[in-house]
């Protein structure tokens, strides 16, 4: 995919301002050149004024004389595309777009926009916008961005911030954790550039070194997953907060840019493939910016060691553990001697390390406990927690400064680990204690869930870098069972594919379906039950019926052929009663085992297809307890998928059930990744529901499948 280049909209050398004035949010972009110092030349036009701000304006862009590399849009929305028009006349690929009023406010708005971009491609005029506050380049003090709510201080630095949201914008960089930005970017409507457009540049700055996004929708998914792996291989991290995980917030996305939020499953399965960091509060993207950016790329051993001197945040650092899937280090009996060498002979050794009161403002025995921890080779992170927030009073702050400064000469010495200075609450720091971290190599966090979160997470990114992709298996490519079922469904575009055909087609491809036998009449049903062996079931066939339980058209655990001759008689008026056409009765070998589980193929539109799995029956309708993966699918994803559950403890024998071998269940995916390979532009819905599975085996006793209509 060829990438856009954007260099002129933020590295430009000379800008226009179209609709600038000496007041109001024309006379912004000029206040805000000269608060911070941009070098390049400036072009105000509005043929109302002579001058604007010390710079010549002029009347219209087409009267600059000289050379301009960015343009931005003041005006009303009616008003944008004459100016891109003339952009284009003057072989101008960057322009801004502040103004609302497009797609997000109706199907007027939605034209205009639509007439914008259609400029914009035809041009290759790279367009921010519309809808948003614009481009501030801190790395180069080149504010292209138009909004009052400036932070007090705004200091350059290595995270580049993308935001739908111009107020989630304010919110982040508000927050003053310390972090130092590259460029902060207010994407708007996405109209011409998206998330992938700027992720793309981002992964190629110079100046970034970790990228940030605040996400109502991808859009372009193969931009998006291009620029993943272009931040991949530069070994910079991505961290992004998607909004849009409940239905309100979903639909309240949808009005907020005028574009669709996909399903947040979905979103975090791609995340998890191509090693996209999720966060799911702004406050957790902010502190997952600071710890990235202060860390940096490194490799170090997982396991982690926590000094206290508290009882009370080494119990929270477990319960927290616990909660998030971090585990703490075993110590080694090295670590635990060296440990027993400097705490007083009442503690108890074990991580995290309790200190005790005995080490508030003892310089050697905080130095020497995380001295210990940081010489134990499983041990790559080492944290401490300590209260350091900027209301304590001096003399507290002073005391607790010791164990700040023992850190630091711990992280001198130990270069290779990574040292953290932990404040359980996030309400800032205090300057007496964060000037004991000077000299030292100390990551200064504050947050105990927020702050372990980003740990966590930092440490999967890393591995997620030397990660390789793992095999996907298929089954045996088959052209006539491809060509076949491609015929097949080709004359089913829109419609349920009736029973018999999806069985078919599973049986085809491998998958396990119970045997059955398609029958016509009473005398056929009897025969095919004593050639599969009772019980049975017996399933009437009407066209067009997909869910056949709620018509009452199933009889279950027939035990012999008077029972078979009684459920043939109910459902045999069926058809009459329903006035459908009758295309016969299925006739399936009952399958053994108490556990149903629900395994599926669905379309996700940008994505591909999923693999959803569940426990079938009340779980997945009542309490909604399903796991997704993207295909394909690779070795393990299936299994993986079914652990996510919470009824996962279910197949593992709990209440006295028997346990469930998932080999065959996992055996799946190479069938249903050749499916979607084969069959991808005509499946919608594929649905083995419910999959029984016993110790002995897995068995499809019933199947789904939707056929994509014509596009």
């Amino acid at each position: 995919m060829q990438a856009k280049n954007l260099r002129p909209l933020f590295y430009p050398g000379s800008v226009a301002v179209v609709g600038a004035s000496d007041k109001g949010g024309g006379a912004m972009p000029i206040t805000n050149f000269h608060t911070f110092n941009y070098k390049g030349n400036v072009y105000p036009v509005n043929p109302k004024y002579d001058e604007l701000g010390g710079y010549k304006c002029y009347p219209s862009l087409l009267d600059i004389p000289e050379k301009v590399d960015c343009v931005i849009i003041r005006l009303p929305a009616a008003s944008c595309a004459d100016v891109l028009r003339q952009c284009a006349g003057r072989d101008i690929h960057a322009a801004i777009v502040i103004a609302g009023g497009f797609a997000e406010v109706g199907s007027e708005g939605a034209a205009l926009e639509a007439e914008l971009k259609k400029i914009a491609d035809d041009n290759a005029i790279c367009v921010n916008g519309p809808n948003g506050m614009g481009i501030f380049n801190v790395s180069s003090s080149i504010p292209l961005y138009m909004s009052n709510a400036l932070p007090k201080v705004f200091r350059p630095g290595r995270v580049g911030f993308m935001a739908q949201s111009g107020s989630i914008l304010i919110g982040f960089f508000g927050a003053d954790f310390g972090l130092g930005y590259s460029h902060v970017i207010s994407s708007g409507n996405q109209t011409v550039l998206g998330p992938g457009d700027y992720l793309r540049f981002l992964a190629d700055d110079e100046n970034t070194g970790v990228i940030a996004m605040y996400l109502e929708s991808i859009g372009d998914v193969e931009s998006f997953k291009e620029g993943l792996e272009m931040a991949r291989a530069r070994k910079k991290p991505v961290i992004a907060l998607k909004a849009g995980r409940s239905e309100k917030g979903r639909l309240a996305t949808v009005a907020h840019t005028g574009s669709l939020a996909g399903s947040y499953d979905v979103f975090t399965s791609f995340a998890d493939r191509h090693n996209l960091v999720v966060a799911k509060d702004l406050e957790e993207l902010i502190i997952n910016c600071k710890l990235f950016s202060e860390a940096g790329y490194r490799r170090i051993a997982r396991g982690i060691g926590v000094s206290t001197v508290s009882g009370g945040h080494k119990v929270l650092a477990q319960d927290l553990g616990e909660d998030i899937g971090l585990e703490f280090a075993e110590l080694n009996p090295e670590v635990k001697a060296a440990l027993s060498g400097v705490l007083p002979s009442i503690s108890h050794i074990e991580n995290p390390v309790d200190v005790t009161g005995i080490g508030v403002g003892n310089y050697d025995i905080q130095y020497g406990v995380m001295k210990a921890l940081a010489s134990g080779e499983e041990i790559g992170t080492v944290v401490m927690m300590q209260d350091s927030c900027p209301n304590l009073g001096d003399g507290i702050s002073t005391r607790y400064g010791v164990h700040a400064a023992a850190a630091a000469a711990v992280s001198r010495e130990h270069p290779d680990k990574l040292v953290i200075f932990l404040n359980g609450i996030s309400n800032g720091f205090s300057d007496i204690i964060a000037s004991r971290l000077e000299g030292g190599n100390v990551i200064y966090m504050a947050g105990m869930r927020n702050s372990l979160i980003a740990l966590r997470n930092y440490l999967k990114w890393t591995d997620g870098i030397e990660r390789g992709f793992k095999t996907v298996p298929c089954v045996e490519a088959n052209a006539a069972r491809k060509k076949k079922w491609m015929e097949a469904l080709d004359g089913c575009r829109g419609r349920t594919l009736p029973d018999d055909m999806a069985f078919d087609l599973l049986r085809d491809y491998g998958l396990p379906v119970a045997p059955f036998e398609v029958v016509h009449d009473a005398e056929g049903a009897a025969e095919a039950a004593k050639r599969l062996g009772y019980p049975v079931a017996l399933k009437s066939l009407l066209d067009g019926v997909s869910h056949k339980s709620e018509l009452d058209l199933i009889r279950l655990g027939i035990q012999d052929e008077p029972q078979l001759a009684v459920a043939y008689g109910e459902l045999a008026p069926k058809a009459a009663v329903h006035n459908l056409s009758q295309r016969g009765f299925l006739v399936q070998k009952m399958a053994p085992g108490d556990n149903e589980l629900l395994v599926a193929l669905k379309y996700e539109k940008g994505f591909g297809y999923s693999c959803v799995c569940a426990l079938g029956g009340v779980f997945v309708e009542i309490f909604h307890d399903s796991a997704l993966t993207l295909l394909p699918l690779a070795s393990g994803d299936i299994e993986g998928a079914l652990r996510r559950l919470k009824g996962y403890p279910l197949l593992r024998g709990a209440r006295g059930r028997a346990v469930v071998d998932t080999g065959p269940i996992e055996n799946c995916a190479p069938a249903l990744n050749q499916i979607a390979a084969e069959l991808g532009e005509y499946v919608d819905v594929l649905e083995m529901n419910p999959l029984i599975a016993s110790p002995s085996g897995v068995w499809a006793v019933d199947a789904l499948l939707e056929v994509r209509g014509c596009s």
